[in-house]
Order: structure tokens, then C-alpha cells, then sequence
């Protein structure tokens, strides 16, 4: 059992602004305590980034 965040955070000299994109991978029986623990460190990595996490799309 094991779950993997990935975040990869950019920015653009040019343009002065940055992209986040992220992506989570999972073995088949992912326990309930990983699950949440991967949905905590999403929302905190929104929240510190300051966008709402209720219109976050998870890829």
C-alpha cells in the first residue's frame, strides 16, 4: 500500500507568473489513513498558495 503526490511549481520570467501542476499515483489497497493524508497535503499545498480548495481539479 502506498500513495505518491507529485507537484511541479514553474514560473515564467516573462510573463511573471507561476503554473502548478500535480499528479498522484496509488497502489491497489491504499489504506484510508493514506488517502486522507494525501487529500491533507493537497489542500495545504492550496491553501499556502493561496487559492481556494474547493475548485481544485485533481488529475
Amino acid at each position: 500500500m502506498a500513495m505518491k503526490l507529485e507537484v511541479v511549481i514553474t514560473h515564467d520570467e516573462t510573463t511573471n507568473k507561476c503554473s502548478i501542476e500535480w499528479s498522484t499515483a496509488s497502489t491497489k489497497n491504499v489504506a484510508e489513513q493514506e488517502q486522507q493524508a494525501l487529500s491533507s497535503m493537497q489542500k495545504a499545498l492550496l491553501l499556502q498558495l493561496g487559492h481556494p480548495i474547493n475548485t481544485a481539479i485533481i488529475h
